[in-house]
């Protein structure tokens, strides 16, 4: 029971239909039939709605329930104020570490029982696991079981903290969930988005090289990526015939010709770019996401500038 009721949303009302009633989004394969004697009680989960943080602490009070088991969670969502450019602060395994630690430091202040079921979650448990899946779960893996998950595609840009459980205390319950957020808040205050930096010289055909300077950082709305190269349109003047470029939403694209995936690198096709130009890139990029594509990006551009060079029959090798 305490398994199902982790996996499904549950509402019990024996005033409503008798005996029971099952309210199951069909979340898992479990299936479970249940009574309850006719008191008036409800079993099952309690939703707040959109919250402001001054607004916690009366909601929990409130509606807390009476009575709360071992597998009770406590589930918070969070959105920021930043969107994506907080999100990606947040969506990093450093950010993952200095969080659970946090909370170890908060246990540790509130003589919370070393074998209590809050430590045990703050250690793993089924379904609070210690894992960082940062850029599966926005990619949109299905493991949600972990102690953060990184939901924002699946609950509209938020992050769910699973760590936490219902306290027998209610006070106690609110001092956790304003931690948490606490936890949040000052580590955005002092943590800024990454800037990623590429300088670089790039050797094409015929002894043609050409410079290029890359600045990306992760703001509200998308990935923002600044290119400069004093020396590209002057070497590959019919840069814009770059057919293989192609101008995409995303940070890698599929490659047709290879049959995979290779990095966007519609950047070329900006104009002015000895003096410098942006592209903007729509959507949430983590720390390894950029990294990722920058590690392609060095092989990609070298292979696809000796294309369009040859190609366009201007040198030879």
């Amino acid at each position: 029971m305490d398994n199902f009721q982790e996996l499904q949303n549950l509402d019990y009302s024996c005033d409503d239909s008798g005996t029971s009633y099952n309210n199951c989004e069909m979340d898992c394969s479990c299936s479970c039939e249940c009574e309850c004697e006719c008191d008036n009680s409800v079993v099952g989960e309690v939703s707040s709605h959109k919250l402001k943080i001054n607004e916690v602490e009366k909601w929990i009070l409130d509606n807390y329930p009476n009575d709360v088991n071992s597998s009770t969670g406590l589930h918070i969502h969070l959105s920021f104020k930043n969107d994506k450019q907080d999100y990606s602060v947040i969506a990093t395994e450093e950010f993952y570490e200095h969080f659970i630690n946090e909370l170890k430091l908060w246990a540790k202040e509130r003589n919370i029982n070393k074998d209590s079921r809050f430590i045990k979650r703050l250690n793993g448990v089924e379904y609070a696991k210690r894992l960082f899946l940062a850029e599966e779960q926005i990619n949109g893996n299905n493991e949600r079981y972990t102690q953060i998950n990184y939901c924002y595609h699946k609950f509209n840009g938020t992050v769910e903290i699973r760590v936490g459980n219902m306290f027998n205390d209610k006070t106690i319950s609110v001092e956790y969930v304003q931690r948490v957020i606490r936890i949040f808040n000052e580590y955005l205050s002092r943590v800024k988005p990454i800037v990623y930096r590429l300088d670089e010289v790039f050797e094409c055909s015929n002894n043609k090289k050409f410079d290029l300077k890359l600045r990306i950082k992760q703001q509200k709305d998308g990935l923002m990526i600044y290119a400069k190269s004093a020396q590209f349109e002057n070497n590959f003047k019919h840069y814009n015939s770059f057919t293989r470029c192609i101008n995409s939403d995303a940070l890698l694209e599929l490659d047709e010709l290879n049959d995979g995936v290779k990095p966007n690198i519609s950047f070329l096709r900006l104009k002015g770019l000895q003096h410098g130009s942006k592209l903007f890139i729509k959507g949430l990029y983590t720390k390894n996401m950029v990294y990722n594509y920058l590690d392609r990006l060095h092989d990609t551009l070298t292979y696809d500038v000796r294309i369009l060079d040859n190609d366009l029959g201007e040198f030879k090798e």
